[in-house]
C-alpha cells in the first residue's frame, strides 16, 4: 500500500487572530507587515497570501509573541479531488 505524505500549511486566519488576541489591530498588522488591510482582513477570513506576503506575517507573528516558526499554528492539506481520482486509478492497494 502507498500513503500519501502528510502536508501541512500554515493557518494564516489562526494565526493572525492570535495577533488580534494580543491586542493587534488590522491596521497595525498591516503596518508592521507592509501589507494592506484589505489583504489582512481577506486572509482572517481564508484566503491563503501568496509565499512573500506570508513570510511577512510570519515574521511579525514570530516577533510578537516570541515563538519560533516552527510553532506556526497548521492546517492539514487534504488531498484534492483530482489527486484522489488519480490514486484511485493508479494505485491498488492489496
Amino acid at each position: 500500500m502507498i500513503g500519501t505524505a502528510k502536508e501541512t500549511t500554515i493557518d494564516f486566519a489562526r494565526l493572525l487572530r492570535q495577533l488580534r488576541n494580543l491586542g493587534r489591530d488590522v491596521h497595525q498588522i498591516a503596518l508592521n507587515t507592509n501589507l494592506s488591510e484589505t489583504a489582512i482582513r481577506n486572509y482572517v477570513a481564508g484566503t491563503q497570501p501568496l509565499h512573500a506576503n506570508g513570510e511577512r506575517i510570519i515574521a511579525f507573528w514570530c516577533a510578537e509573541t516570541g515563538h519560533a516558526r516552527s510553532d506556526c499554528p497548521t492546517i492539514r492539506d487534504l488531498p484534492t479531488v483530482s489527486r484522489s481520482r488519480f490514486l484511485q486509478k493508479h494505485i491498488t492497494v492489496r
